[in-house]
């Protein structure tokens, strides 16, 4: 591996995007426009449009290349998608609290949360109880589950 004079430094998606628009020059705008609207982004809209604004008046251009609309239609499909997402996970929520509710009847207490984009699960069982018996895989319905050890420990989230 040879050293270079320039260290790269790796950035997730939106933030390398917001580099390059604050590095280009007018000739490599439309490229870089080009690359936005051909590129799914999945976060850090507000921040690009702001970068491209600046920009684009740093220049003093008056075409934007259509990248705000692209930023725009891209931002309202993200937030489309996450609030599927979310209503999945707060179904597989409730699902599995309904599962846990009937696995646990009269054996103890729990509670079934959503953390971080995962489903948790705190219980108070009685002694010699074991729930689900290892049934229960780390995934319900596509989504990633959490068992604490207590349920003293969910509160605490």
């Amino acid at each position: 591996m040879t050293e270079t004079a320039e260290q790269i430094i790796q950035l997730p998606f939106d933030k390398s995007i917001i580099h390059a628009i604050k590095r280009v020059n007018k000739r490599g705008l439309s490229n870089l426009a080009v690359f936005i609207r051909e590129s799914i982004i999945p976060k850090g809209h507000d921040e690009i449009i702001v970068a491209w604004i600046e920009m684009v008046k740093r220049l003093e251009l008056k075409n934007d290349y259509d990248v705000l609309a692209s930023l725009k239609e891209q931002k309202e499909k993200a937030a489309k998608k996450k609030e599927a997402a979310d209503q999945n996970l707060q179904e597989a929520c409730r699902e599995l609290s309904a599962l846990v509710r009937e696995e646990m009847k009269g054996h103890g207490c729990y509670k079934v949360r959503i953390r971080e984009g995962k489903i948790v699960i705190g219980l108070e069982k009685r002694e010699g109880y074991s729930i689900f018996a290892g049934n229960l895989e780390d995934y319900f319905n596509g989504f990633p589950v959490a068992f604490l050890g207590h349920l003293k420990d969910l509160d605490g989230m």
